[in-house]
């Protein structure tokens, strides 16, 4: 594996990534349509504000393990003291999450007198996701650090079929409301958090007499900033649910929040894909090789990444009514103005995880806090003024800027400390073919007619390959690389085939 270039490394586990990704994406399609079918914008709203805190404490507790998880797996692989390392991380855990659970239902008593029954009981079930997705993205984690993509997508699949089925099922046979998704997701990452821990006691050798209080004090020291990291990150992304609560109604959240992860949810698999398979790779390469190699698979990763994202971007930018008509409910359509303006801030926040990766790499992650600090206060103050005199959309508005500001600030200090350079030339042939692409789309298919799936299949197919075309034309190297890597594969697959 060692004897592997980085990049041909990358798009290996690339491979099964893209079936991690796309297949959940795919079922969180299937989940969205459904949601805002057999749910009213109110109830959808109160889903998506419980999960939001959720997901917010789930972070503040976890993400900053699973940050260290990833920064020194190899190095300590290495030294042979893998056991020691998962005991100790494990052990670090248990402990946060229990930190986490005695906060969340102190919280919950104290504040039940201001929230109606069905919220309480959906907030108690809160804490379970806590325990059960915290776990969960632990075990993923490790199988992310260890470059088992194989198993991380067995993992992502299983959960995304299971807590799907079982939100259908409480939903529509036994009415359990919004209440049934939280319990699908209680109900599929418990399952496999057990069956992943189980595994990981059975090979590591996890004792508690290999905890390391040395390995426990790297952890804080390096993780501990990314606490608040992990928070305003939260912040910058969330903060707009709960101001639209304020100052318009649950109605609206629920609107919002549909059209967000329709957008997000199309981006999304693109830049995690990338990032999943890169960053242990990234890590590996800078202990191997050092700053200047790490510099150089950087530059290339971003170059991958601007030629997937620019045209989707644009793709999205013109089809956004039509997809919105399609993906969601008569009660949701209205939220499709912000489409474009989502789908280019998760672009920029995705852009924004590639560039602070010079921070994380010489362990400088406290500059990281407070960059995203500072983008969060934007976000919020924007949001006093752009709710509510635009509505939704002054909340994209607000989203899109703050987004642009923690990329603007994130790429001017990691310059100063480490030699990263943008692949403008890439960026530049990608906008020019993304152009010509929506200008063939523009002309050939009128945009006023309202279309069905298959229409719009056939112009996001159409689309590609005009785009395609002109990025081949304009010789890409990494398109071109792609292509080859692809041919390539093809054709070996077509002689196993025929032996």
């Amino acid at each position: 594996m060692q004897n592997t270039s980085p990049i041909k490394r990358i798009v290996r586990d690339t491979r099964f990534y893209t079936i991690a990704k796309i297949v959940p994406s795919f079922l969180g399609f299937i989940a969205i349509i459904i949601y805002t079918r057999i749910l009213s914008p109110e109830e959808y709203g109160l889903y998506i504000l419980v999960i939001t805190v959720v997901s917010m404490v789930v972070a503040t507790s976890s993400e900053w393990l699973n940050k260290s998880i990833l920064r020194y797996f190899e190095k300590l692989k290495k030294t042979g003291e893998s056991s020691k390392f998962i005991s100790t991380i494990f052990g670090t855990l248990f402990a946060t999450i229990t930190v986490s659970l005695f906060i969340w239902y102190l919280g919950v008593f104290l504040l039940k007198d201001h929230f109606n029954h069905i919220l309480l009981v959906m907030l108690n079930f809160g804490g379970l996701m806590i325990l059960t997705h915290g776990t969960y993205t632990f075990i993923l984690s490790i199988k992310q650090a260890s470059q088992k993509s194989h198993e991380y997508t067995t993992y992502s699949i299983l959960n995304a079929l299971i807590k799907l089925s079982i939100a259908i099922l409480l939903i529509s046979l036994l009415h359990f409301g919004p209440k049934g998704i939280l319990l699908g997701m209680i109900i599929s990452s418990g399952c496999l958090s057990i069956y992943g821990i189980l595994t990981f006691y059975t090979k590591y050798k996890i004792k508690l007499s290999n905890f390391s209080k040395k390995l426990f004090k790297k952890f804080i020291s390096y993780g501990f900033p990314l606490i608040g990291l992990s928070l305003a990150s939260y912040v910058l992304s969330s903060v707009d649910r709960y101001m639209i609560k304020y100052f318009l109604d649950t109605n609206e959240v629920g609107i919002y929040s549909a059209n967000y992860g329709l957008a997000s949810g199309m981006i999304q698999p693109f830049l995690v894909i990338l990032l999943l398979s890169a960053y242990p790779i990234i890590m590996e390469t800078f202990e191997n090789k050092g700053k200047v190699e790490t510099s150089h698979l950087l530059n290339k990763v971003l170059s991958i990444y601007f030629i997937i994202l620019i045209p989707v971007i644009f793709g999205m930018t013109i089809l956004s009514k039509n997809i919105s008509n399609i993906f969601l409910g008569q009660s949701f359509q209205s939220g499709y103005i912000i489409l474009p303006l989502i789908a280019l801030s998760t672009t920029l926040f995705g852009l924004t995880q590639y560039l602070y990766k010079p921070f994380e790499i010489m362990e400088k992650t406290k500059t990281l806090s407070i960059l995203v600090f500072c983008a969060a206060i934007i976000n919020i103050i924007l949001n006093l003024f752009f709710i509510p005199k635009f509505g939704i959309l002054g909340a994209a508005y607000a989203t899109l800027i703050s987004y642009g500001c923690y990329l603007t600030g994130t790429y001017l200090m990691s310059r100063k400390i480490f030699p990263l350079q943008l692949p403008w030339k890439t960026i530049i042939k990608s906008i020019i073919a993304s152009v010509f692409m929506c200008l063939v789309l523009y002309l050939v298919f009128p945009t006023h007619k309202t279309i069905n799936i298959l229409a719009l299949t056939l112009k996001a197919l159409i689309g590609v390959i005009c785009y395609s075309i002109i990025i081949f034309l304009l010789k890409e190297k990494n398109a071109l690389f792609g292509l080859s890597y692809t041919l390539k594969r093809f054709k070996k697959c077509y002689h196993l085939k025929n032996k």
